[in-house]
């Protein structure tokens, strides 16, 4: 916590971080109480303490007003519970949207109120309206959203991406996350980390932190942010049109859906609206591979509406829509 992230003793403490391992094996056996609450909160399973925590892996606990409401695993997760959002302490009027704890704590480190996500991906869709609702509930009205700066189309690199479609999540995350709160009257922001402050193709909050930057150098970040059409022109041609596709498709929703081995939509007959099928197979995308000319071919399974594997067939990307949809 100290070397890779740049935490100070003050914020271990304050943040009670601690340490997993088989040390708590007997504590956890020592805890009374109701036994279905504490295989509830993750605590137990029903063979007894839950094995997660017997690991040597760092402990993140969520709190409220000092008092522990969740417990993770650092890259880890209880399985069937739900992972709330991580705030080092309650927020203001402005606060720092980034992903993980430890990011989120480098930035109240730097006393910055900050939300932590589980996952860049984590309130875009499913948790958005949890996350207007905990921003409203804190009068919280100013967000900067800031994600990984990370080189992604260069091999020598970790995190190498070897297709062009694979390599913007971060920034379409962002841009959808700051566009949809922007929708719901709350002033969102994207701020990007110096490609200069990198360490083997990425720099990350708590990597900034250990590396030595100040407040005073986030500061200066933060004076950069932009909004969500800002950032989006600040991206190469290609990342847009991507971007702007992945938003759009995230926005439509389709009445088709399978059912019993075929395509159904719904349909109104009399006063009722039943499923009605419009096909006697269905598709499954495989694969697809993109030749050096450039060309996409989806490599796919038909199967016929009694479940049997009727055919493989590749069809291009064209006629299927367009290689960046």
């Amino acid at each position: 916590l100290k070397a890779k992230r740049g935490f100070s003793d003050e914020t271990i403490d304050a943040l009670k971080f601690r340490s997993g391992g088989p040390h708590l094996g007997k504590i956890l056996k020592g805890l009374s109480g109701n036994t279905a609450r504490m295989i509830e909160s993750g605590l137990y399973t029903e063979a007894g303490p839950n094995p997660k925590l017997l690991n040597p892996n760092i402990l993140i606990p969520y709190l409220d007003q000092d008092r522990v409401v969740y417990l993770r695993p650092h890259k880890d997760a209880f399985s069937g519970l739900a992972v709330p959002f991580y705030l080092p302490t309650k927020l203001g009027q402005f606060a720092i949207l980034t992903e993980s704890e430890f990011k989120a704590a480098a930035a109240w480190q730097w006393s910055f109120s900050a939300i932590g996500l589980c996952g860049i991906s984590a309130a875009a869709v499913k948790n958005f309206d949890a996350l207007t609702e905990l921003l409203k509930a804190q009068s919280c009205t100013l967000i900067c959203i800031i994600f990984d700066n990370e080189i992604k189309d260069d091999p020598a690199f970790p995190n190498y991406k070897k297709h062009f479609w694979h390599r913007w999540d971060t920034q379409y995350y962002a841009y959808l996350m700051a566009l949809k709160l922007s929708e719901v009257s709350v002033e969102a922001t994207i701020a990007t980390l110096l490609d200069d402050w990198r360490i083997s193709g990425k720099i990350d909050l708590d990597g900034a932190l250990s590396a030595g930057k100040t407040r005073q150098d986030l500061a200066i970040i933060l004076q950069g942010r932009l909004s969500p059409r800002e950032y989006l022109k600040t991206l190469s041609q290609d990342a847009q049109v991507l971007i702007q596709r992945k938003v759009a498709r995230s926005r439509r929703s389709s009445p088709i859906k399978v059912e019993y081995n075929r395509y159904v939509v719904p349909k109104t007959q009399g006063e009722a609206i039943i499923d009605t099928p419009v096909s006697n197979f269905t598709m499954t995308i495989e694969n697809s591979v993109y030749t050096a000319e450039g060309d996409c071919q989806r490599i796919t399974t038909l199967g016929n509406d009694v479940g049997e594997q009727v055919i493989n067939a590749v069809f291009l990307g064209e006629d299927m829509g367009h290689h960046l949809a």
